[in-house]
């Protein structure tokens, strides 16, 4: 695991060479088929001699979420080592890789029609929605940046669903929006539960995993060749006429 350019990929192949391994791929954009430029997919060639799994499983019109992808590297693992291999996770990121690892804390479903609400209320100003956060959940707010607004989004999601928050009135007038922003002592704060650690993760302590985070400075020595060859070909570009 580890950013963008600091050759992950390549430190896999070479393992494929002498290890009898598949990887697993834990990357939120190698999800999505025809996406190719950009997301450092391994060549048609890499991937024959090293098999790839939970690469190239969705058009990138279908929604694709961190419980999917928990199912179908957990599928995967499980077929990989019924073979009698090795499985290899490598990608950059993160949510799954932990998901994945730690497994998924309890969480209620995308409730459609409170997240477009949420979203036109941000329309108007994501601050607003940061600082109903804070109120609701003060943890969540202090961990997200104003201007994140899917996680922001989601977090309130979540408070909301839970309970955990006031309800959205009909109109802007009185609602919550504008409140100010949560301090200690205040009704919000001592509400304070970061989702984090609201909810017990599964224990996942039976399943050995080496981590090896690659630094960030090697990324600016490899950025500049990436960027060269991920302009792709121009047939990537064709769009449906």
């Amino acid at each position: 695991m580890g950013p963008t350019g600091v050759g992950k990929t390549a430190v896999a192949l070479e393992l494929g060479r002498v290890l009898p391994i598949e990887i697993v791929s834990v990357d939120s954009r190698q999800v999505y088929r025809r996406m190719d430029v950009g997301t450092g997919k391994p060549s048609v060639e890499e991937r024959r001699r090293v098999p790839h799994h939970v690469m190239d499983v969705v058009d990138p019109d279908e929604p694709y979420h961190v419980a999917r992808f928990v199912r179908e590297a957990e599928h995967a693992i499980g077929q990989i080592r019924g073979r009698g291999r090795w499985p290899v996770l490598v990608g950059g990121t993160g949510l799954y890789y932990r998901a994945l690892v730690r497994g998924l804390a309890p969480r209620p479903p995308a409730d459609p029609a409170l997240r477009e609400r949420l979203r036109h209320e941000a329309a108007a100003g994501p601050a607003a929605l940061h600082r109903y956060l804070g109120e609701v959940d003060p943890a969540a707010a202090a961990r997200l940046a104003a201007n994140d607004v899917v996680r922001v989004t989601r977090a309130l999601e979540v408070a909301l669903r839970e309970d955990r928050a006031r309800v959205i009135p009909p109109g802007r007038s009185g609602s919550p929006w504008s409140a100010r922003p949560c301090t200690p002592g205040s009704t919000g704060a001592s509400r304070g539960c970061s989702p984090r650690g609201c909810s017990p993760r599964s224990a996942r302590s039976s399943t050995p995993a080496s981590r090896s985070i690659c630094p960030r400075c090697r990324g600016s020595a490899t950025g500049t060749w990436r960027r060269s060859w991920r302009v792709g070909p121009a047939w990537e570009r064709r769009w449906p006429r």
